[in-house]
Order: C-alpha cells, then structure tokens, then sequence
C-alpha cells in the first residue's frame, strides 16, 4: 500500500510538471488565444494529472518507453501471491508419451509454496517509504489547516454582515439578477470588516460597508456585475477545490501558478461579463481603482471566496483592459464548448499515454518467490533415431530454470534374413583352366619404365565353359541386364542427338550473330571511309576560301560547300 501510494505520487508529480508546463507553453506562443479557451486548460492543469496518473496505475497503461522504476529505497515488500497461498500445493501435472516401444510419463509435484519463501532470506526493510508517506500526509493536513483556518477567518469577517436594502444599490442588484435570468434568487449583503467584495460559493455576494456611500451608482453597478458574475460561473467552487488540491498536492508548486492564472483569467471573464451587462467597461475600471486603495494587506477570505481586488489581482491590467474594451464587440462563447473539450480530452489522452509513469522495481526475493510459484512447463519430444534405439527429451521449464532429461531403449532386432541356398553341386572337370602368371616388365619400357610389374589371366576350355552356363539359373539374370543396357544405350544415345541438336542451333545463331557483326563492321568502314572524304573535302574548301586557289578554285569554292556540309 506505501508503495503503491508513493508511485501514484511520483507519477502525479511528473505528469503535472508535463502538463503545467506544455499549457503556460500555449498560453504564451498563442496570446490571442480566446479566455475560454485559456480556463478551460488551465482547469485541466489543475485535475487533469490525477485523472491520468489514476488511470496510468489502475489500468496498468504503458508508453511506448516503458515507466521509470521506483528506487529501492522507497520500496515496502509486499506479501506475494506464493506467500498468501503458503498452505496450498500445487497440483500434480503428468505427461505421457510414447516413443516406438518406449513410454515415458513425466510428473512434477508442485512444493508448497511457502517453503520457498521462507527458503529466500528476508530482505531489509527500509524506512524511507514510511518517512516520506509521514511528510507528505503532515504536509497535505498543514494545507488543509490552512485552508480551514482561511474558511474560520472569513467566516468571523461575515458574522456581522447585514443584507442591503438601501436604493439604487438593491434595484441595480435586481436588475442584474432579472438580467442574467438566475433560477434562485442571489444573497446581496455588506459587512463592515471586509474590504473588498467578495462572491460566495452559497449563492451570495457580499460588499463593503464603504462601497454604499463611497461609490457612484455606476460603479456600483460595475461592481455587483463583476460579482454576479462570478456567481453566475462558480468560480469559488474552483477556488476552493484549486485550493484543496494545492493544499493536498503540495509536493507540485506548479499547482500554485496554474491556481493563480485560473483566478487570473476567470477576472477577465468576469470583466467582460459586467461590461456586457452594463454596456461599458470604464466605471468598472474605475471601481477597481478606488476598492485597490482600500485593499491595503492579503484579504482573509482570499483563498476561501473569489474577492474583486486583491494584492494577487493584475489590477493595473484589468483597468487598461477594460478602458480599451469595447462592450460591443465582445462575445459570449469565444470558442465552442465542443472544441474546448475535445482539445482537452486529446490533451489528456496524450499525457496518459506517453508521458512515462513510476512503478515499483521488483526485489529479487519477490521474482523467485513468483518463479517458485509459476507452474511448470513440461515438454516431450522425440529424438532422431541412432543406433536402433527409441530415443525421446523430457524437458522442464519451471521459473529461470530448464532441466532436459534424455531416455533411450533399446530397439527390438530385426528377424535373421533367410540363408541363401548353396548351388547345386557340379561334377568336376579338367577341360577349363584358368592361368594366372605374374613377374616384372623388361627394362627400358618407353611409357611405365623399369622396374613395373604386370599379371595376367588366361581361360582354357572357354567352349567348355559356356556350355556349362548354358543351363545356369543366372542366365535369366544376364539376358535382363542385356536389355537393361540395350535400352540404356538407347537413352544415351537419344540424349546425345538432343544435344548434338541443340549445339548445331548454337552455330547457327552464332554464325548469324558473326554476319551481323561483319554487316555492322562494313558498315563502319564505309561510313569511316565518307568521314574522310569529308574531311578532305573540308580542308580543300577551307584553301579554296582562304585565297590559296586561284579564281577557277574559288569559283568552285561554293559548289563544294554542300558536300562539306555533308
């Protein structure tokens, strides 16, 4: 539970600082970019990383980079799955198989999995998590103090507050209200201890006791435009869930800035919403200026209700604002609601996606506990056939462990082959001999030189012979593979017509192939032989032109230009 808290914190953190920062980034490269616009970001900034780191953690979404890996340090061991499940055992698991005559049946029996948790030494457990999660909780109640404190003080400011029926102040105000067409009616009151007013998140405005008498009708006005404007648009419900988030998340200081262009902007919009009403902008200007000399210090009720000036308030561009605004020209929706939520919603979808998140680092107990705890994998093969036997590989994948086991058996022989039988027994006779003689060749031979021996066989009585084989059971034999050769003689014989064949097309295309390339080197010559010609002609032209002729060459001069050309 620490770790995990520590994680969603980390990764809150960073997607924050992404999207705080990619929104000041618009603002500032789009100035003209429309308020609406504007409040609708940097709402988003202010909620749109909790949306995203809860949706990162519960939903265990990943970038394409993968998340950075919480340290050691802030880590707390978790119980695991095997140390929950410590009195269970794993089920047997059983192969069979059949390899030839050859039966193999695997079984692994899981141990229990407390045991090898238990068999794994306890890491050290550190405090760091538990220092952190303390400060972070001391910090968040510190805010929350804060702001009740805020709350209580404002409260005090309004014990004595009264409700305003004095004219034309309460017929403005009703005028106002009848204008905006409110479904329940808005609280006008004063209290003599604030001094600003302020828009209250109950549906209630509440003014100065000074800005009765010290303000013109106008101005006053102006004034409770403004505010009903605010009333109109719940800014304080933000400003109090901003101020609750600042105060909960106050590791990310960029929460204060994204709070502080909120109210920033959501003055703007106010503005412009009482300009409207009111048809011009300068008594508001000059509201603000007269209730900015009564604000001499932080009002109480600043981070607990939106106040019209405070020292947070850009009062000096408000005023040179609304003196140049033109009530006229101003529009009620800037930018449609569609498009502000459609670039909020990619926005956000692109930080959940691709901003990386922190998840917690593995120990190493943790990974061979949940090893420990995976069943294993057991896989049968058969094995290639060597030496007549049935072989066949058991292996078992269980964790970061793989164990083979190679069995064989022996393969049953096969049955004896028949015993040929003997051949027939023959009367022995002296008409055949068979001669083998051996010895040395003579010195000086011309090819093999001395010093080569030679044998020799000779056959006597080969009539005697044949006669013999004329009635043996081979002879069948032989006159198959007569025919045998006959037909292969044959195939041969084809084979070599096909190629003698096929090498004669390749002299006849080779010869055409020299034609052509005597024809293209004719060709050549001759065309060689007119670029000479040419040439010659050329040069007796060029003479003939230069004055080296006389007049009759000069005067052929012309006629031969066209075959110089040529």
């Amino acid at each position: 539970m620490v770790t995990t808290i520590l994680s969603w914190a980390l990764t809150y953190a960073l997607h924050s600082t992404i999207l705080i920062g990619s929104i000041w980034l618009l603002c500032r490269a789009i100035p003209r970019l429309s308020l609406a616009m504007q409040e609708s970001l940097w709402k988003l900034a202010l909620v749109g990383a909790i949306a995203t780191a809860s949706l990162q953690q519960g939903a265990g979404l990943a970038p394409p980079w993968g998340h950075l890996g919480l340290p050691a340090a802030l880590q707390v061991d978790a119980p695991t799955k095997a140390a929950a499940a410590s009195t269970a055992t794993a089920q047997p698991v059983a192969v069979h198989h059949r390899a030839g005559e050859l039966t193999i049946v695997a079984t692994r029996q899981g141990a229990p999995a407390a045991a090898s948790v238990a068999a794994a030494p306890a890491p050290d457990r550190s405090a760091w998590p538990y220092v952190l999660l303390s400060a972070m909780v001391a910090g968040a109640l510190f805010g929350l103090v804060r702001v009740v404190v805020a709350a209580v003080r404002l409260r005090k400011q309004l014990a004595g507050r009264r409700d305003v029926i004095e004219d034309p102040l309460l017929e403005s105000w009703l005028a106002l209200c009848a204008k905006a067409e409110l479904p329940k009616r808005v609280r006008l009151s004063a209290s003599p201890s604030l001094s600003s007013p302020v828009a209250l998140a109950r549906r209630e405005v509440c003014i100065p006791e000074r800005a009765i008498e010290g303000l013109t009708p106008q101005q006053q006005e102006s004034m409770l435009a403004h505010e009903l404007a605010h009333v109109v648009r719940r800014d304080a419900w933000w400003l109090h869930a901003s101020a609750l988030i600042e105060a909960l998340l106050f590791f990310q200081p960029l929460n204060h800035l994204a709070r502080r262009k909120l109210e920033e902007v959501s003055e703007y919009q106010c503005d412009d919403w009482a300009a409207r009403r009111t048809g011009t902008g300068v008594h508001l200007a000059k509201c603000l200026a007269e209730v900015a000399a009564w604000v001499d210090r932080e009002p109480a009720g600043g981070v607990a209700a939106p106040a019209m000036a405070s020292v947070r308030s850009p009062i000096v561009r408000r005023i040179r604002r609304l003196l140049d605004l033109d009530p006229n020209r101003v529009r009620e929706a800037e930018t449609r609601p569609a498009w502000r939520a459609g670039a909020g919603l990619a926005l956000l979808g692109g930080v959940a996606w691709l901003a990386p998140g922190v998840e917690p680092r593995a120990e190493a107990a943790t990974r061979t506990a949940n090893a420990s705890a995976a069943p294993a994998r057991i896989e049968v093969e058969d094995v290639d056939d060597r030496g007549g036997h049935d072989r066949a590989r058991v292996r078992i994948v269980g964790g970061d462990e793989t164990v083979e086991v190679h069995v064989a058996a022996p393969r049953n022989p096969p049955p004896p082959a028949p015993p040929v039988p003997a051949p027939p027994a023959r009367e022995p006779s002296g008409d055949v001999s068979i001669i083998i003689q051996g010895g040395w060749m003579f010195e000086g031979w011309p090819l093999f030189g001395p010093g080569h021996g030679y044998i020799g066989i000779d056959i006597d009585g080969l009539g005697t012979l044949e006669a013999l084989l004329e009635d043996d059971p081979f002879e069948a034999s032989i006159e198959r593979l007569e025919l045998e050769l006959e037909r292969d003689a044959e195939l041969l014989e084809a084979s070599i017509e096909r190629e003698l064949e096929a090498r004669e097309r390749a002299a006849e295309r080779a010869e055409e192939a020299y034609e052509q390339w005597r024809e293209a080197e004719d060709a050549r010559r001759e065309a060689e032989d007119a670029r000479r010609e040419a040439e010659d002609a050329r040069a007796s032209w060029g003479r003939a032109t230069s004055g080296g002729f006389g007049p009759a060459a000069r005067e052929a001069a012309p006629a031969a230009e066209p075959l110089v050309s040529l």
